[in-house]
């Protein structure tokens, strides 16, 4: 993986910690917050991809992941939130995260579309390890609910990533993230309006604004990864990706007053060597 790379996905994964902390003290509905977020976010950027001609960079076959990208964004974003309402997050989280970057990794070995060395499963084990390792207490003390939801949102996380990983490589990346911004909130709000409803009208009503803003940082976030999927393997991306995870943690620690233990220390450590090992394959 290339410097450039390396630190742009550094980069959103800053982001990404930063507008999810954003998103978990704001006291509205969540599946609401990011479908009206994301729409307002791809009206916004749909004007600049007609005036600056990125449009006609795409190559054939880019509608076609634009709508499989959205569908699969979607049922992220439901089963993670049924996933948070109902189930143990610290069961869901290291689940679904470890499963995603497994999958992933294994999956685009298996379709041909990475090159994974061995220095590069090891790299990504150690992240999955680290990642595990964060709820490891939580786990042993019992709180094992919600683990078919985790495997769920594993499943949902493989998906949209090696649709993406394919689909950056038809579109210029703001188109894909336009794209995805709106195509997901539309099918994510057939959702609200059949399970949510007054939800959603609370949102779009009162939030929009806050709605728009924490937005901003995940179309931010995940048009740095498009980009970068065209520049390196998805399974190294994905993974590194996960360095958000240390950020978030030190967030917590910092201004929620979460517990910063021993052990999580240790996993954060181990996330730390598995993401800067990714650099040197």
């Amino acid at each position: 993986m290339s410097l450039g790379v390396f630190f742009i996905v550094l980069l959103s994964s800053a982001v990404q910690a930063l507008w999810n902390f954003g998103a978990k003290k704001t006291q509205v509905e969540k599946i609401s917050l990011l479908t009206v977020g994301f729409f307002l976010n791809g009206l916004v950027l749909l004007p600049f991809c007609w005036y600056f001609g990125w449009f006609e960079q795409s190559q054939p076959g880019w509608f076609s992941f634009a709508v499989g990208s959205s569908i699969a964004h979607a049922l992220y974003m439901i089963l993670l939130g049924r996933a948070y309402s109902i189930a143990d997050i610290s069961v869901v989280f290291p689940v679904s995260r470890g499963m995603g970057i497994l999958g992933v990794a294994l999956a685009s070995k298996f379709l041909g579309l990475d090159t994974v060395s061995a220095l590069g499963f090891v790299a990504i084990f150690i992240i999955i390890c680290g990642i595990v390792g964060l709820s490891s207490g939580e786990i042993k003390s019992g709180k094992t609910k919600g683990l078919s939801y985790g495997v769920q949102v594993g499943f949902s996380i493989i998906l949209y990533s090696l649709v993406d990983s394919m689909g950056a490589k038809t579109m210029h990346p703001i188109v894909f993230v336009t794209l995805l911004n709106i195509g997901a909130a539309i099918a994510c709000s057939f959702y609200l309006i059949a399970a949510k409803r007054e939800a959603l009208l609370r949102t779009i009503k009162s939030h929009w604004v806050e709605s728009f803003l924490i937005s901003s940082g995940g179309t931010v976030s995940y048009g740095l990864i498009l980009w970068a999927f065209q520049k390196a393997p998805v399974s190294y991306v994905i993974a590194q990706r996960e360095f958000s995870i240390v950020i978030a943690a030190f967030l917590g620690w910092k201004f929620l007053g979460e517990k910063f233990s021993k052990p999580k220390i240790a996993a954060v450590f181990l996330i730390c060597v598995g993401v800067f090992a990714l650099k040197l394959v």
